[in-house]
């Protein structure tokens, strides 16, 4: 099977859902319903600054203590990584979605980033397929966007490095880890199976539910639809490289 991504390693990041190594971490909203409409499993820290505004954390708040620092290092690393990484393809001007599959790989996606409708990511049967998608400047996903996958993807595989700042939209649905260098949004109604990882800026929930379980198969289920006719899947499909 076509593969050509490899996972970076986490380290302590992998046990955080929720983690800004410069910046706080917090749930707004003018009322304790946002507090309490947010549910999180995994650990939620950052470095600097405060975590604040949660009512439902199944995971441990870290804040400024070692295992913060340990968590701000290993996140380095990881972002270092994934930056690093050499591109199967690159999408210019790149819209993403839209009913459209893409198969394992690394993608560099060369400018303002969005996703719209429904993108579907393809393993072929590989559980370990990697996909990992290099944002030059920001990732902005519409309201009720969704990300799916077919043939054994894992939300454990899919990495999405933003050279800026990533704004989530409303009621959409992301996979995969987001590994930010600036801010991170997310508004009201997003859920995320992954994590949301920011080096130098705050993250910032309305409303939301992220967890990391069951990495083969997505415990949040989308409520804006996961079915899309085969009519209108178009495919981009990656060359192999020369070796």
């Amino acid at each position: 099977m076509l593969n050509f991504g490899q996972a970076p390693n986490l380290g302590s990041a992998a046990d955080f859902v929720l983690f800004s190594s410069v910046g706080a971490v917090t749930n707004v909203g003018t009322t304790d319903d946002a507090k309490y409409l947010t549910y999180l499993t995994g650990n939620v820290g950052t470095n600097s600054g405060s975590s604040t505004g949660f009512g439902n954390v199944n995971g441990v708040m870290h804040d400024g203590d070692g295992a913060s620092n340990t968590c701000a290092a290993d996140l380095l690393l990881a972002y270092n990584f994934l930056d690093a990484a050499i591109p199967d393809s690159t999408i210019l001007d790149p819209v993403l979605g839209n009913d459209s599959t893409i198969l394992a790989g690394t993608y560099l996606l060369a400018g303002a980033t969005s996703l719209n409708l429904t993108l579907i990511l393809d393993a072929q049967g590989d559980p370990n397929a990697v996909f990992i998608f290099q944002a030059s400047t920001t990732l902005i996903t519409a309201a009720n966007s969704n990300v799916v996958f077919l043939n054994g993807a894992s939300s454990c595989n899919v990495y999405w490095q933003v050279g800026s700042s990533a704004t989530l939209g409303t009621n959409s649905f992301l996979e995969g880890t987001v590994l930010s260098t600036f801010s991170i949004s997310a508004n009201t109604g997003t859920r995320i199976h992954g994590r949301l990882l920011a080096l130098d800026g705050a993250v910032t929930l309305l409303s939301n539910t992220i967890n990391i379980e069951g990495c083969g198969t997505p415990t949040i289920i989308p409520t804006n639809g996961t079915t899309v006719p085969s009519s209108n899947l178009s495919l981009i499909h990656i060359s192999e490289p020369t070796r």
